[in-house]
Parts: structure tokens; sequence; C-alpha cells
């Protein structure tokens, strides 16, 4: 009995070892960037692979004519770079997900609270390939405009 207790906390010194965190702002959408979000949360609950722990994250892409955002799903932090963690401008609930923004495309959709919260993740975490939903945005006179999705096929 002595060795097991002696393994489980070994298991949870390494575990801690490799924890880190991040102090992340909580924003707040704009009635069109959080229905985006629960409308593409909806579309996702028949996939196999969906379930309500996973994060939908929105980034940049460079596009010199117009502002336009990816929006897809992640399984948390683990996933993300670490330039990509750094990079987080804020987060909201939307539909039961964590919804991450790293995008400066998309400060004029939300305000920032002034609330931050505390993000645990697994520092040394080896990300493998994962396929969800991919949607492309583009923001226009403070909307989003769907130009292109790649969805996964679903049941």
């Amino acid at each position: 009995m002595k060795v097991y207790i002696y393994i489980l906390f070994l298991n949870i010194l390494n575990f801690s070892e490799c924890e880190d965190s991040l102090q992340l702002d909580e924003i707040e959408p704009s009635t069109n960037l959080s229905t985006t979000i629960e409308a593409l949360s909806k579309s996702q609950k028949d996939c196999k692979y969906y379930n309500s722990k996973l994060m939908f994250l929105i980034k940049d892409i460079s596009e010199a004519d117009s502002l336009r955002v990816r929006i897809t799903m992640i399984e948390g932090l683990d996933f993300l770079t670490s330039s990509s963690q750094k990079n987080i401008k804020g987060f909201f609930e939307a539909d039961g997900h964590t919804v991450l923004v790293v995008s400066d495309s998309l400060k004029n959709l939300y305000i920032k609270t002034g609330r931050k919260k505390k993000f645990t993740y697994n520092k040394d975490f080896e990300a493998y390939p994962s396929d969800y939903s991919l949607w492309v945005y583009e923001i226009k006179e403070g909307q989003l405009n769907l130009l292109e999705s790649y969805k996964i096929h679903c049941n």
C-alpha cells in the first residue's frame, strides 16, 4: 500500500511540474460575434468529435484588402504554440464553450470586462494533428460575413 501511495504521489508531482497557467482577460463580444459562435457550436453537436470541453479559437488571416478571421475548435490551450498562447487577446463563453480570441482584427467587436480568469495547461504536452471544422469570415462594417467553410463530416 505504501508503494502505491508513493507512486501516486510521484505522478502528481510530475504532472504539477508540467503544468503552467495563463491569466486571460474576459471580454464581452458583440451580438454578431456571440451569435456566430453559438450557431457554429450548434452545427457541430452531431459530430463524433464534439464534446462540451472543446474550445473555439479565432485567429487573424493576413489579407491586404480585407479583415479576415479563421474560426476553428481546439481541445485546449495545450494545443496552441507558446507564441499563440502569448497572443491571446481575451476569452468569452458561448453555448457552453470557451472562445479564445487571438486576433487584433476583432478589437471593435468586443470590450474588455476588467475581469480575468486563470487557465491551466500542460506545457510539455505534444499536440497531435486533429481535424475540426473551419470557417473563414470577413469583418465588414462590424459584422462577420462567412466567406468559406470546411466542414468535417458529421452524422
